[in-house]
């Protein structure tokens, strides 16, 4: 059976689009079909982290050590 096609999955394709290569963040209940459509599409990596501060600190430092979109 095919995979449905979600809000979430068209939110990622975008992303990647405009040249988001990871995602950093924390899991939790409401943000699980995120980190899956990531999962499904090639363009975007997701990055888990154990704490918010911790994302934060991971995505700030990527953004600092490479041009272009952050």
């Amino acid at each position: 059976m095919a995979r449905q096609h979600r809000v979430v999955d068209h939110i990622v394709e975008h992303l990647a689009g405009i040249g988001v290569d990871y995602l950093f963040g924390v899991d939790g209940a409401n943000i699980e079909d995120l980190y899956d459509a990531a999962h499904f599409c090639s363009g975007v990596t997701a990055i888990l982290a154990k704490h918010e501060f911790s994302a934060a600190t991971m995505a700030d430092g990527y953004a600092r050590s490479r041009p272009g979109l952050g």
